[in-house]
C-alpha cells in the first residue's frame, strides 16, 4: 500500500465510521426531540455554565448564525428559555428548562448506550488507546495546528 492510499483509507475509514456513529446518535436522541447539535449546545451550557451565544459558538465551534437557528429552535421546543438582558437588548442569556434537563439527561443516557454499543468491538486498553490516538491527532486550540496543515 503507498503512502497516498494509507492515507485515503485513513481518513476514508474514519469518516465512515464518524457518519456512523453520528446517524446511531440522531436516531437515539430523537426520541427526545434533539439532534446531536442541539444536544451537543445543551451539553456545553450545562457542562460549562455557558450562557450567552458567542461563548457557546466558540465552545463547539460553529458559527453563530447556526448557534442562533439551534437556540431558536430549542426555544421552540420549550428545552431552553432566552432573556434579553436589560442592560444591553443585543445581548442575550439563555437557560436551560427543566424540560431542557430532562432531555439532556435522557440523551445523555441514550448516547452513553450507543457510545458503548460503537466501541464493544475494542477491549477496555484498546478504547484508552484509541482516545490517546485521537488526542495526539486533536489539537485543542486552533493556535495549535501547524501552518501546513492548511
Amino acid at each position: 500500500m503507498t503512502q497516498l492510499d494509507l492515507e485515503t483509507a485513513l481518513i476514508h475509514r474514519i469518516g465512515e465510521f464518524s457518519r456512523r456513529a453520528d446517524r446511531a446518535v440522531e436516531r437515539a436522541i430523537a426520541p427526545m426531540g434533539l439532534t446531536r447539535l442541539k444536544w451537543q449546545l445543551l451539553f456545553v451550557m450545562e457542562r460549562d455554565g455557558l450562557d450567552q451565544p458567542s461563548p457557546l459558538a466558540e465552545a463547539i465551534g460553529l458559527d453563530r448564525a447556526i448557534i442562533s437557528r439551534l437556540i431558536a429552535s430549542l426555544e421552540k421546543g420549550g428545552l431552553i428559555t432566552v432573556l434579553q438582558l436589560a442592560s444591553d437588548k443585543r445581548q442575550r442569556r439563555i437557560m436551560l428548562t427543566e424540560q431542557g434537563r430532562r432531555a439532556l439527561h435522557e440523551a445523555s443516557e441514550a448516547i452513553t448506550q450507543v457510545t458503548a454499543e460503537q466501541f464493544a468491538p475494542l477491549r477496555p486498553r484498546q478504547q484508552l488507546r484509541l482516545l490517546q490516538f485521537l488526542d495526539a491527532l486533536t489539537p485543542r486550540d486552533l493556535d495549535e495546528v501547524p501552518a501546513n496543515a492548511e
